[in-house]
């Protein structure tokens, strides 16, 4: 049965829209001429430097690794922008000196109208919208905040940022993610792709009718030799979905060129670099026939556009815990699959050697499932590590699949976004204390209090290269 539109109720929304925006439009106005008569940018890098905390700090570097840490903290919430975003800091800390560097500063708005910041497509999908009120474009501010950020190399940070327009009432945004590239050595900083909110890339991989907003993934994962970075998007399966799997997508980008190279992997659902970098693996997931699925295993060399190969295929039904997929070595995956051979019909996790062509080992787990699968290396010691029962279970193999040791320890990892691959920090997300598990297995803890602005939020955190390098 349809509902008949109540025009009044219509025109008031409309009218109650257009007071929030006006609301907001001189709060926000207010705040930023307070902002900018105390010098502060809202927009370019800053590299500034302070060791007024550093006398209360002792770096003990060679107990925990990194040479320097990276971590976002935001302001404290207050009465006039408790309902937006606060502003964002980024910062650099030399654990080596204690010194602390204010490294970028990201407002939660931009005095810009929609039309001269949207991209063409985002702001005709805004203008046809029937949640904002009219000439919408040419009168809101835009709102901007961080995603997240992510160490490409001992001198590159990425930081992705987002610019929207957002009706919250119903939760419907019109925008952009930026991912920049942050230079730490000069402050500049160059964007190295624009993933729109409705991205018609993602319209044409899916297969989906109306042009759906995304999702972006926060894990982003960095290859540890060459320039290529690649992260996850999805969707609500409201949306545009299969009805049985969500939809996911990676993107693998090259930023050694200028414009950067984009390759999207439509199927993939997790995916992981080899630790010399040479060779990407991710686990998709296939439609076949008569409503069944495969999990493909997948390997290929980590250039765009290389010829993937699948190694591994298992079926799988719509109660198919997550394909998760990691490296035990530079010719070795490990993966995560449910064998519906047997009667259990439990979760089993396995090995494929490359060089061999052969099943190293498989090991059917008997209980739960992996909620998250990695590795860690520093040049001698290689770590594979799972979050696995609500236990973080650490294991240490020989090239032949032999488990040298295990141990287990309760803090979950935290997403490294990190290049440097000798060490994770363990949750949980905000904690000033750093618990940070290295590839020999020893966990240390770093104390970032000291350099944590008072009443500010600590959010992310991302460990530099070792301090030896």
């Amino acid at each position: 049965m349809s509902r008949r539109k109540n025009p009044v109720a219509a025109i008031a929304r409309m009218v109650l829209v257009a007071a929030l925006v006006a609301i907001a439009v001189f709060y926000r106005r207010s705040e930023l001429e307070a902002r900018s008569n105390d010098g502060r940018s809202t927009s370019e890098a800053l590299i500034s430097e302070s060791d007024v905390r550093s006398e209360s700090h002792t770096a003990h570097t060679q107990e925990y690794g990194p040479g320097k840490v990276y971590f976002v903290t935001y302001e404290p919430q207050t009465e006039q922008n408790r309902n937006w975003e606060q502003t964002a800091t980024i910062w650099e800390t030399d654990a080596m000196t204690g010194m602390v560097r204010q490294l970028l500063v990201i407002e939660p708005y931009i005095n810009e109208a929609p039309r001269e910041v949207l991209p063409e497509r985002e702001l005709r999908l805004l203008e046809e919208s029937k949640y904002f009120p009219p000439n919408i474009s040419d009168r809101a501010l835009m709102s901007q905040g961080l995603d997240t950020i992510a160490l490409l190399s001992e001198e590159l940070l990425l930081v992705v940022t987002h610019r929207e327009v957002r009706e919250v009432m119903v939760n419907n945004a019109y925008g952009y993610h930026d991912l920049q590239i942050l230079d730490l050595r000069d402050g500049s900083l160059t964007s190295a792709l624009i993933l729109e909110y409705h991205e018609s890339l993602i319209d044409e991989t899916w297969g989906c009718g109306p042009a759906i907003p995304l999702k972006l993934g926060r894990k982003f994962s960095s290859n540890p030799t060459t320039d290529q970075f690649a992260f996850w998007v999805t969707t609500d399966p409201e949306y545009c979905g299969n009805n049985t799997f969500y939809n996911k997508s990676y993107f693998v980008v090259d930023y050694s060129t200028s414009p950067a190279q984009v390759e999207v992997i439509p199927s993939a659902r997790e995916l992981a670099w080899s630790p010399d970098g040479s060779m990407l693996a991710y686990a998709e997931l296939k439609h076949t026939d008569e409503n069944r699925w495969s999990a493909n295993y997948v390997v290929r060399p980590a250039a765009l556009g290389s010829e993937p190969r699948i190694v591994v295929q298992h079926r799988v039904t719509a109660d198919f815990p997550a394909p998760l997929i990691s490296w035990l070595d530079s010719h070795t995956i490990v993966y995560q699959y449910t064998d519906y051979e047997t009667l259990s019909e439990r979760p089993v996790w396995g090995a494929y050697d490359l060089e061999t062509e052969q099943v190293v080992f498989s090991e059917e787990l008997l209980k739960g499932e992996f909620l998250d699968l990695d590795y860690l290396y520093d040049g001698r010691s290689r770590l594979t590590y799972r979050w696995y029962d609500r236990q973080l279970r650490l294991m240490r193999y020989t090239a032949d699949g032999t488990l040298v040791e295990a141990r287990t320890h309760p803090l979950s990892p935290a997403p490294g976004n990190s290049r440097f691959r000798q060490y994770v920090p363990l949750g949980p997300m905000g904690d000033p204390v750093l618990h940070i598990l290295k590839a020999d297995m020893s966990i240390s803890d770093f104390d970032l209090s000291p350099f944590v602005p008072p009443e500010h939020r600590l959010s992310w955190v991302v460990l530099g290269p070792p301090y030896s390098q």
